[in-house]
């Protein structure tokens, strides 16, 4: 873990406790999704709302972002069309 992850990982023990187990997640280097998931709670404020309602579709990894179950739910993401979509990319890159 580098200083600078160390240090926002004491930041997050302190003031949002619940993210916790995610940045030590990601910091240990075994966990993708943590890794997406603490990137998305580092840019959207903590804010997981944020990270649901986020316009942001040229990030690299907006397609992947967590915490958007209720968007699925209402048929607004369609998941293997995300799935189609990004697999073209992969092999065209």
């Amino acid at each position: 873990m580098t200083d600078k992850q160390q240090e926002l990982l004491e930041i997050v023990r302190r003031e949002y406790p619940k993210s916790a187990g995610i940045f030590e997640q990601a910091y240990s280097g075994n966990s993708r999704c943590a890794g997406i998931k603490a990137h998305c709670l580092e840019c959207c404020w903590m804010d997981r709302k944020a990270i649901r309602e986020c316009t942001s579709s040229q990030c690299g990894i907006w397609l992947y972002r967590p915490y958007r179950a209720e968007d699925a739910e209402e048929g607004s993401i369609d998941i293997d069309n995300m799935i189609e979509m990004t697999s073209g990319i992969a092999k065209t890159a």
